[in-house]
Order: C-alpha cells, then structure tokens, then sequence
C-alpha cells in the first residue's frame, strides 16, 4: 500500500512539474540534486552550420539562470553541462506547383550529459533533444529567407533549452524521490525485522 502512495506522489509531482512547464525552485533543486552552481560552457558544434552553438547555448544558459547559479567555470561550479549539436537539418514541407519550396522544416537534433565536478559522474545524459520550427521560403529573396530561418534558429533554441530543462530537473528530481523512498523502505523492512525477532 505504500508504495502505491509514493509511486501516486511521485506521478503527481512528475504531472504537476511537466504540465505547467515545469516551475522549480533553486531550492527544491538544491535539496534534490545538492547541486548550487553549474558551469554551461559553449556546445560542441557538429554539426555543418556554423554559429548555431551560440544560439543554443544562450538560451540553455537563460533557461538555467531562473533557478541556479551559472558559474564561469567548471572549477568554481557543482556541475557541468555539456553539449553538443549533431545535426542541422532543412527539411521542405510544402512545394509550389513548379516544384520550388515555399517552406521548409529546421531541426537541430542535440545531446547533452550533466557531469558532477567533485567525482566527474556523469548523473544525468540525454542523446537526442530535438527542436524543430517551421518558416516561410520568400522566392524573390534569399536575404529574407535567411532571416527566417535565424528567427527559427532563435525560436528552436528556446525550445530546445526548455526541454532539456524539463528533462534534466524531472529525472533528477524524480531519481532524488525514488532513491529517498528506497531507502525508507530499507529503514521500514529493517524495523520489521526486528519487531519479528
């Protein structure tokens, strides 16, 4: 019986911190993680875009900022976030009847690792966080065009930072309760084991 109430907790808080795009505290992250301060340096570009590193990694350093300190160095932080870009993609989405694009589809595949400084443990990693966001081809300019595509570049990387933030502070968050709760239930089976003595 109890541990159906922790597993509805836990669902509870993985339902209330998901649906409402997951708002945490520095402190409720603090308490769960121990980690105070993170170091995000620049991501790895792998891609064959060049400057996409810094669209993506200024908005993961914004995202991040709302709950923990950022610190300038992996010396001076609890952890590290590390990333990379490993694929930039413009995929057509619809055509006119000459078969020119008229709008196409970018997609920035990523993947990041959290590493804890005092032992180098990677506690958290994901290989694939995607955005993608759709913009219109102007046929008469390649200028304008371009500078859709930046606007999406700038509108995926908001979305990318948020949903490696929804991923890294829900499973963590959600590691912290489980590993409590089993060691209650340790704490639990030993108090039962001596009343049966």
């Amino acid at each position: 019986m109890r541990r159906r109430v922790n597993l509805i907790v836990i669902l509870f808080l993985l339902i209330t911190l998901c649906g409402c795009g997951l708002h945490v505290s520095g402190r409720d992250w603090v308490a769960s993680t121990g980690i105070e301060s993170l170091a995000i340096p620049v991501i790895d570009n792998n891609g064959d875009r060049a400057h996409v590193e810094s669209f993506i990694t200024s908005a993961v350093v914004s995202e991040f900022s709302s709950f923990i300190k950022i610190a300038d160095n992996e010396d001076a932080s609890d952890a590290v976030l590390l990333g990379a870009i490993n694929k930039y993609e413009l995929i057509p989405v619809s055509y006119d009847l000459r078969d020119i694009v008229l709008e196409y589809q970018l997609k920035v595949t990523t993947s990041f690792k959290l590493k804890r400084t005092s032992d180098g443990e990677f506690i958290w990693r994901s290989e694939a966080i995607y955005g993608t966001e759709d913009f219109l081809v102007d046929t008469l300019s390649i200028a304008i065009t371009k500078e859709r595509e930046r606007l999406a570049l700038e509108a995926l990387a908001l979305e990318v930072a948020l949903t490696l933030r929804e991923q890294i502070v829900g499973d963590l968050i959600e590691k912290a309760i489980l590993k409590k709760d089993l060691k209650e239930n340790k704490e639990t089976e030993k108090d039962t084991d001596k009343f049966n003595e």
